[in-house]
């Protein structure tokens, strides 16, 4: 975006080393998901999947201190 409005793109080194390291992470992360998921019977994987966005949302209520209301509490439990 910086180099389409004529700007130009100037990272620190430690902000370039942190963003490598989450982004070889993340792909770690995604391939071993992968390869879990193949050796996991169906119904466990789709149980995974379907399980995910609560975790995810209870988990960023109480590791990220984030403001989860009942509303979005109660959005996870039926769309799962």
């Amino acid at each position: 975006m910086a180099l389409a409005i004529g700007g130009n793109l100037h990272f620190s080194g430690k902000f370039l080393t942190l963003s490598t390291i989450r982004t070889v992470l993340q792909i770690t992360g995604m391939a071993i998901m992968v390869v879990a998921l193949r050796y996991l019977p169906l119904v466990d994987a789709v149980f995974i999947v379907f399980i995910l966005l609560l975790l995810v949302t209870l988990l960023s209520w109480t590791v990220l201190k984030e403001d989860v209301r009942k509303e979005r509490l109660l959005a996870c439990v039926v769309g799962s």
